[in-house]
């Protein structure tokens, strides 16, 4: 459901593609369009990937500042072989890229909801050479492939949302370990007292509280 603060790049019943843009690797093709159906106007991208590290690119610029915790959804659904899907957060310099990477993703027929959380980011390439993002210049969606691979997908929604903040770091709660020996037992790593648990020379397990079950995510 949305929030207060949540950014929408894309929704159902859009009237143009505004914003928009569509590139490809040398020998490869892209294009951006609008999609008329039942449910609305979608934003169709088709593509056509050819040679090694093929790629196409829909890239929506935009000039927005991130909420402190978000995640961004997208909704969509389409037909093409396996490829490499990736959302990545490009800062206003253009320079510095933070990425989400779905690997041999293949889109429904019909409409599925991904989340890409926050915590599953990762800095692609840029001067910055980490940290995270805090502006954006653009967004962009993208597939890549080794091999040829010709598809459409057809973007119902794309949206940052704003979060709640998490939950924090989990917290061991208990040990386990194969063997040992008397006076030694796993449940002693967990003691406040360093000295014995610098005493513990053998390989453990911590199995981390169980925290509240989250939905289905990607990355």
């Amino acid at each position: 459901m949305p929030q207060q603060g949540d950014i929408v790049l894309w929704r159902r019943g859009a009237a143009e593609v505004e914003g928009w843009s569509a590139t490809a690797a040398p020998n490869s093709h892209a294009q951006i369009s609008l999609a008329q159906d039942a449910g609305g106007p979608a934003l169709r991208f088709d593509f056509a990937l050819s040679g090694h590290g093929a790629w196409a690119i829909a890239r929506r610029e935009t000039s927005l500042v991130l909420p402190p915790h978000y995640a961004v959804t997208l909704r969509l659904r389409g037909e093409a072989p396996p490829t490499e899907l990736q959302l990545k957060l490009v800062d206003p310099s253009g320079a510095n890229v933070w990425w989400w990477r779905l690997r041999d993703f293949t889109p429904a027929l019909e409409t599925q909801r991904l989340v890409l959380h926050r915590a599953s980011l990762r800095f692609a390439w840029g001067p910055g050479s980490g940290g995270d993002p805090g502006a954006l210049g653009a967004i962009e969606l993208a597939v890549a492939s080794d091999r040829d691979a010709a598809g459409t997908l057809f973007i119902e929604e794309l949206r940052i949302e704003a979060r709640e903040p998490g939950l924090g770091a989990a917290h061991a709660a208990a040990v386990r370990a194969s063997s040992f020996a008397p006076g030694f037992e796993p449940a002693r790593v967990l003691e406040p007292d360093e000295q014995t648990r610098s005493k513990t020379r053998f390989p453990v397990t911590v199995v981390p509280r169980k925290r509240p079950s989250l939905r289905r995510h990607c990355g």
